[in-house]
């Protein structure tokens, strides 16, 4: 994985499980965070800063039962 990405999925990683600690050992709910933030390094180019943001609204969408990974904004 990127550095990039590595860096921006542990920030919102980090963030999402202060807020929700008993996901701290949801191993298939971390696996998608890395997989999303790889798709939107991929996709978007986007900085570390604004990965991490995209990471813990993708989590939150999760929490919410929607599990839609498009852009906000498609």
């Amino acid at each position: 994985m990127p550095t990039e990405s590595s860096a921006a999925a542990t920030r919102a990683w980090e963030f999402y499980t202060l807020i929700h600690p008993s996901a701290k050992d949801d191993k298939a709910r971390h696996a998608a965070l890395m997989q999303f933030v790889e798709e939107w390094l991929a996709a978007d180019r986007l900085s570390a800063g604004a990965l991490a943001v995209e990471g813990v609204k993708f989590l939150k969408r999760l929490d919410a039962g929607q599990r839609k990974r498009g852009h906000p904004s498609g």
